[in-house]
């Protein structure tokens, strides 16, 4: 059984170029309670990546892939042009990805983005207008929300991201300690794990890591690799075209997650700017072309059965 609470560590995206990976550094010593769990991480946070070159990578698909272009009307809503220079929601939402591959080119700051699992470097204080501020003490971030009590299983909030972009090059992710727990127990915690292995989704825990009613497939298999897309496209790297902070909650926490809330807020003008929307995205369009599924308009997945109700019936059919 592994704590509740982790030492913390900081996650750091290196200015080394690579080719065909993210090179970062993971401090061994104070980030994971096992050489199992680190492991768990850095894939998860390999297959975020590699989700977002899949969008970078494959332009051509959405025009000429009927699967891919379906998926992405259904995710960003119809391809119009709502920018003032003429670029239209799709460019719009590739750019945050784009910009997520382009971090190993980068010379300016050696750590892009600083991830942490443990809260006691935050400090939480009241602002005269009622609200909560938290405040990084190690990093000298401040945002608004109380980042601590917030980050619990009964919110449903997994992770957070801090970001003072006019004032620091760089961004932290906050792991919320509940929810790497579950990360490290479970046998599935990766969609690449749930393929190969052919488990089923009765984890112990995992119930508790969809909290809308009625879920789509999709929801059921957006495991730890999309929980950090969505934070990596919230971060400063990440900029979106304004190049200043990355992407939002649009409707709030409540009301931006999961397919059902993506496919209401796909009707909107700012549809490309939603966390998850874009989360989604790339790992609905890799799906697609990686390993030949296809995803309906209800967020179902061809190859999750359902044969009655419950996580315990539904496994991936190879």
């Amino acid at each position: 059984m592994y704590p509740t609470t982790f030492p913390s560590c900081i996650y750091t995206a290196l200015v080394i170029l690579t080719t065909l990976s993210n090179a970062y550094y993971i401090d061994q010593n104070s980030c994971s309670p096992s050489k199992f769990g680190l492991d768990k991480l850095q894939n998860a946070f390999e297959l975020a990546f590699s989700y977002a070159r899949v969008i970078t990578q494959n332009k051509d698909k959405f025009e000429d892939n009927t699967r891919v272009k379906d998926v992405t009307n259904w995710i960003l809503g119809e391809n119009a042009k709502i920018d003032s220079e003429g670029m239209n929601k799709w460019d719009l939402a590739r750019l945050y990805l784009t910009n997520l591959n382009s971090v190993e080119k980068r010379s300016d700051t050696p750590d892009d983005v600083r991830i942490y699992y443990d809260t006691s470097r935050l400090e939480v204080t009241d602002l005269p207008s009622g609200a909560k501020k938290t405040h990084d003490k190690i990093n000298n971030l401040s945002n608004l929300g109380d980042g601590i009590a917030d980050c619990n299983e009964k919110t449903g909030i997994k992770a957070w991201t801090g970001s003072e972009p006019a004032r620091h090059a760089f961004s932290t992710i906050q792991i919320c300690p509940w929810y790497l727990k579950e990360m490290m127990i479970a046998k599935v915690g990766t969609f690449s794990a749930f393929k190969t292995k052919g488990l089923r989704l009765l984890d112990k825990g995992l119930d508790r890591l969809i909290p809308i009613d009625s879920p789509a497939g999709i929801d059921y298999i957006a495991l730890f690799e999309v929980t950090m897309l969505h934070e990596l496209t919230h971060t400063k790297i990440a900029g979106g075209i304004y190049g200043e902070g990355g992407s939002k909650d649009i409707d709030g926490l409540g009301n931006s997650y999961q397919w059902k809330n993506i496919r209401r807020l796909s009707q909107g003008e700012d549809s490309w700017e939603n966390a998850d929307s874009l989360a989604y995205w790339a790992f609905a369009v890799k799906m697609i072309l990686e390993d030949g599924v296809t995803i309906t308009e209800n967020g179902d997945v061809e190859k999750v059965k359902v044969k009655g109700k419950g996580w315990e019936t539904r496994e991936w059919v190879a």
